[in-house]
C-alpha cells in the first residue's frame, strides 16, 4: 500500500531485484495476517509518495517488457526509489536513459552528486584500502583525494 492506493504486485519482481525487499518481506508476516484480516486489511505499507511509485511501476514494468521507458520525470522518480531499494541494475539502466532524454543539466548533476555521495562514503569507510586496480579504475587524482578522505574518516 502507498498512501491510500493499494497495489497488488507480484512480490517475486521486487525480491528478485532489490535485497531491501527481500529483508523486508522476509520480516513481514504474509501468511498470518491476524484473525479475520485479509492481506487486503493488512498490507505491506510503502512509506513513498504514490505519484513516484507510480513512476517507479512505469519504469519498472517496461523493463520487465523490454518496453520503452518513460519520460523524464517519471525516470528520476523512479532512480529515487531504485536508489533508495538498493536496485543497482535498474538504476542502471535509468541513469543511461536519462542521458538520452532532454533532462536540464542542473538535474544531471543533482542526480550525480545524490547518487555518488553514497558508494563514495562507502569507499571512504570500508575495512581495505582502494587497490591498485581501482585506483587505476577511477583516476589517480580522484584516488590520492579518496586516501585523504578516508585518513580524515578513519581516525
Amino acid at each position: 500500500k502507498v498512501e491510500d492506493t493499494l497495489y497488488k504486485l507480484p512480490r517475486a519482481y521486487f525480491e528478485k531485484n532489490s535485497e531491501y525487499f527481500q529483508t523486508a518481506f522476509a520480516q513481514f508476516k504474509f501468511n498470518n495476517s491476524g484473525p479475520g484480516l485479509t492481506l487486503d486489511e493488512r498490507p505491506f505499507i510503502l512509506n513513498v509518495k504514490r505519484k513516484d511509485f507510480d513512476s517507479f511501476l512505469k519504469v519498472f514494468l517496461s523493463q520487465l517488457a523490454n518496453g520503452e521507458l518513460p519520460n523524464s520525470d517519471d525516470l528520476v522518480s523512479a532512480m529515487r526509489l531504485s536508489h533508495i531499494w538498493g536496485m543497482g541494475g535498474i538504476r542502471t539502466n535509468i541513469i543511461k536513459e536519462l542521458w538520452h532524454h532532454s533532462v536540464d543539466p542542473v538535474t544531471k548533476i543533482t542526480l550525480a552528486i545524490t547518487w555518488l555521495l553514497q558508494p563514495c562514503m562507502e569507499l571512504a569507510t570500508r575495512d581495505e584500502p582502494l587497490s591498485v586496480a581501482e585506483a587505476e579504475e577511477l583516476g589517480w587524482q580522484f584516488a590520492v583525494k579518496m586516501g585523504g578522505v578516508r585518513e580524515r574518516v578513519l581516525r
